[in-house]
């Protein structure tokens, strides 16, 4: 992504495209660390009031933003300064996609199945549902990946793939298509089958019950995709609208935990991230033209190492961490400080490792991050 913003300089003729780049870049590392906390699953955190506040406060609340904005802004780089999109334009932009999103994507999920089958035959974790026999260890590489997170690099890809579609419904529709899909991310989710007294049962017989595979991953790619191509500022627009949509995002966000109702909570939950992203760009834009905010390059590539490693590294470091019994002390404030030590200790250690990659084997580092 960083190589693609880059493009923006060449393309952008606004006074304003210093600070559009600025806002871009600026957003990627505390999006990451959002993602990293949303990844937080410990034992026995219900037995402490506040750390289980805490945790349901994030997961709930302005965490749910990151995704949406990491596809809005993919959305956007990807059809920025794109007038025309034929045949060669695509191909191209698909040819960089397999460097930069496929070839990550297989290497993170080669790597993980290959570390779990090593504990599987030394006996230090049961792995059947993978190896139980030879060909389906695949399926959770290329399509259902151990590394969870992988689904949005998987989705963001198959996005690419149908990205001529997307360019010729925009072109025809303009915002109507936009609207359009909102609409049904908003209304259409799983709690519809309980308003409509359909057992839950029916949603998990769906052939695509894989993480990922949201409407919203659609909505957000093409609401980035339309400012692009009609060649409209996002940063400028969203500011406009700042005083009104954080009013509304805390509006939405309780209205989301008082209502009792499973199907108008996630409608509430949903329109709070609309207004939420837009609230969000908005005031960093507004630190960036300010000088508050600046890029930083290193925690933004960073980033796109800390992204691939914290599921693989959370899920032995917190195995570890239980072996160990520090879970199960009875002191909340030792839990407390173990539960945020957790992603500080993720994101440390991953730029750490980041560091030391790219002093000593930069190549490599940055073709298994697509970065070059």
């Amino acid at each position: 992504m960083v190589c693609l913003i880059m493009e923006i300089i060449k393309n952008q003729n606004t006074d304003n495209k210093k600070y559009l780049l600025e806002t871009i870049g600026v957003l990627r590392f505390p999006l990451m660390v959002c993602v990293i906390l949303r990844h937080i699953i410990i034992p026995n955190k219900d037995n402490y009031y506040f750390v289980n506040a805490i945790d349901l406060f994030m997961i709930e609340t302005f965490t749910l933003i990151a995704v949406p904005l990491f596809f809005f802004i993919s959305g956007f780089l990807f059809f920025y300064g794109r007038e025309e999109f034929g045949r060669n334009v695509y191909f191209d932009k698909l040819r960089k996609r397999i460097k930069r999103l496929l070839i990550p994507y297989l290497l993170w999920g080669v790597f993980v199945v290959g570390v779990k089958y090593i504990f599987y035959k030394i006996g230090w974790e049961n792995s059947d549902y993978i190896f139980e026999n030879k060909f389906i260890w695949i399926y959770y590489i290329i399509w259902r990946p151990l590394n969870i997170q992988l689904w949005f690099i998987r989705d963001l890809f198959l996005l690419v793939l149908i990205s001529p579609l997307f360019y010729f419904l925009l072109k025809k529709l303009k915002f109507l298509f936009v609207l359009l899909i909102g609409i049904f991310w908003l209304c259409w989710h799983k709690n519809i089958f309980a308003l409509l007294n359909i057992d839950y049962y029916m949603w998990n017989m769906n052939v695509f019950d894989v993480f990922g595979f949201d409407f919203g991953s659609v909505f957000f790619f093409s609401l980035g995709a339309w400012f692009a191509l009609f060649n409209k500022d996002f940063t400028l627009e969203f500011k406009k609208l700042f005083p009104i949509v954080i009013v509304l995002y805390f509006i939405f966000i309780i209205s989301k935990f008082i209502c009792e109702d499973v199907y108008f909570s996630e409608v509430f939950s949903r329109l709070a991230i609309v207004f939420g992203l837009i609230s969000v760009v908005a005031i960093v834009y507004m630190l960036v033209k300010n000088g508050k905010a600046k890029r930083n390059m290193f925690l933004e590539q960073g980033s796109q190492f800390i992204y691939y490693y914290h599921i693989f590294f959370l899920m032995y470091f917190c195995a570890f961490l239980k072996r160990l019994g520090i879970f199960e002390i009875k002191n909340s404030l030792v839990y407390t400080l173990v539960y945020f030590s957790i992603p500080i200790i993720t994101i440390l250690f991953g730029l750490l490792l980041y560091k030391i990659g790219m002093k000593y084997m930069p190549r490599v580092v940055n073709f298994v991050l697509g970065l070059k």
